[in-house]
């Protein structure tokens, strides 16, 4: 696995997370911040335990839901829910290859140990 110190992502990624979120309630027309969330979620392949990615995509869906139901200027309340829908679903994903990649990770590490 990365030998990053587990801290200094885990703090990046609190930081991402919130200026995210912020821009979000400050900008609420603009859905491309939600690549933001995304990203913090595919930061989170540089810790070594689960649950890290497992909590933050769980928190970066949580903060895509909300932020639906920001005001919106100008866009229909169909096209915002579609495009909240589809960025929960990219993090899901994201999450979902995360995990696989830290999976094989160990995987390697269990295969390199028993060589």
């Amino acid at each position: 696995m990365f030998r990053e110190r587990p801290l200094i992502v885990v703090l990046f990624c609190a930081v991402v997370t919130v200026c995210t979120a912020v821009l979000q309630y400050l900008l609420p027309e603009y859905t491309f911040l939600d690549g933001g969330l995304i990203v913090v979620v595919l930061l989170t392949v540089f810790l070594k335990e689960e649950s890290y990615t497992l909590l933050f995509g769980i928190i970066c869906m949580l903060l895509v839901f909300v932020s639906s139901f920001y005001e919106h200027d100008g866009l229909e309340r169909q096209q915002i829910v579609m495009q909240h829908i589809f960025s929960v679903i990219v993090i899901l994903l994201s999450t979902v290859a995360v995990l696989y990649v830290k999976k094989l990770y160990l995987a390697m590490e269990f295969e390199q140990i028993r060589m």
